[in-house]
This record gives C-alpha cells, structure tokens and sequence, in this order.
C-alpha cells in the first residue's frame, strides 16, 4: 500500500542523493531551497493513486498522535471515548 520514501524514491529512479532525504531536512535552512525541489520532484512524479494513499496514511498518523495523546492525558477514556 503506502510506500516509504527511500522505496518511493527507488521506485521513481531518484538519483541517490534524494534517497537520503529525511524529516530533519525539513528544518534546516542551509538546504530548505534543495530539499524544496527534490520534494517538488517527488510529488510531481507520484502518479494520483500513490498521492493519495500518502494523504491517507498522513491522516491516519495525526489520528494515532491524537489518539496517543489522549492516553497520556486521559488514561481513564475508553478508545471509543477517545474517538469522539
């Protein structure tokens, strides 16, 4: 189903360098406009299929997060409590 990036990347035939991108490459402002560009590739490449299930794995993770975040907070809610 959902691909990781390196995977992605090798599928897409990147040169090795996009491969090693990584989320700290987010952050870094030495290398924000190349980052920039390679993610641009990346996404322009993704066929519409691969785009989506990118999102839908997106959203599924800030709902384990939350999820996540509200076991911390509120180990006494039940998962359907938490879902609402």
């Amino acid at each position: 189903m959902m691909h990781g990036v390196r995977s992605l990347a090798r599928t897409l035939r990147l040169p090795s360098p996009c491969r090693e991108i990584t989320f700290r490459s987010m952050f870094s402002t030495a290398h924000q406009d190349q980052a920039d560009a390679v993610q641009t590739e990346i996404f322009r490449r993704m066929s519409l299929t691969q785009k989506l299930e990118l999102a839908v794995a997106m959203q599924q993770q800030a709902r384990d997060l939350m999820d996540s975040g509200l076991k911390l907070s509120h180990p006494q809610f039940t998962a359907t409590e938490r879902q609402r």
